[in-house]
């Protein structure tokens, strides 16, 4: 099962689904646990400050940037102030503050097709 770890001043504890133990990580660090990998990433950077730092270097209007993605990494992108959300899959993010705010393709083929008819004038 995918999940997200906090982190605290401490430690940052990760379980993954498909193993017994915990894995302890330095907090300068968030964790993702997606499908057996664990993916850690330093403190602030994501895909979403990627994200940000690329619109900016590309004078790009984050209003009119499309945020797409299937995983729990992906998911600091749909943080970001961007024109459309699209999760493709069935990754549950109810609990995500976001997650009401985020459109559903269950394919990359739907994906394309909805790519096909944004942005929406």
């Amino acid at each position: 099962q995918n999940k997200i770890i906090e982190d605290n001043p401490s430690i940052i504890i990760a379980r993954a689904s498909d193993a017994e133990k915990n894995t302890l990580v330095p907090a300068r660090f968030n964790t993702v646990v997606n499908e057996g990998s664990i993916h850690l990433n330093a403190n602030g950077i994501n895909k979403g400050s990627a994200l940000l730092e690329i619109a900016r270097l590309s004078n790009v209007d984050i209003g009119r940037v499309l945020a797409a993605g299937n995983y729990l990494n992906d998911l600091p992108m749909f943080e970001q102030p961007v024109g459309e959300r699209v999760l493709v899959g069935e990754l549950d993010i109810s609990t995500y503050p976001y997650g009401a705010h985020v459109q559903r393709v269950a394919s990359i083929e739907d994906l394309g097709r909805f790519l096909q008819k944004w942005p929406k004038e």
